[in-house]
């Protein structure tokens, strides 16, 4: 989603009906931005478990310590440093075309 977002915001934009511009207000917004970053790190960073615990045949003392090293890796990322670092990439990934201001008048948009 994070990928495509510029397109699906000029889409909306351009569709200009009511459920379009209520969606693009909501996902146009710097705080969706920065959770879809935030989620991408996160589940990044569970997805090789999640991977192996969807397996026919799981080793339980495996499984363990595969979770452990995901919890320490979470507990490692959980800074102000990160935040920080999150925090910059949802900067950059708001660019000019993603801030919308959108004007509703009578049932249409303008933006």
């Amino acid at each position: 989603m994070l990928n495509n977002l510029p397109a699906v915001l000029k889409c909306l934009e351009e569709s200009a009906t009511p459920l379009a511009v209520g969606l693009l207000s909501k996902l146009s917004r710097f705080s969706n931005v920065y959770l879809l970053v935030m989620f991408r790190s996160m589940l990044s960073t569970t997805e090789g478990l999640h991977l192996y615990l969807q397996k026919d045949s799981v080793d339980l003392a495996q499984a363990t310590l595969f979770k452990d090293a995901v919890l320490d890796t979470l507990k490692s990322i959980r800074t102000n440093e990160m935040a920080d670092k999150l925090y910059n990439e949802a900067n950059t990934s708001m660019m000019p075309t993603t801030y919308v201001r959108v004007t509703v008048v009578a049932g249409t948009s303008r933006g």
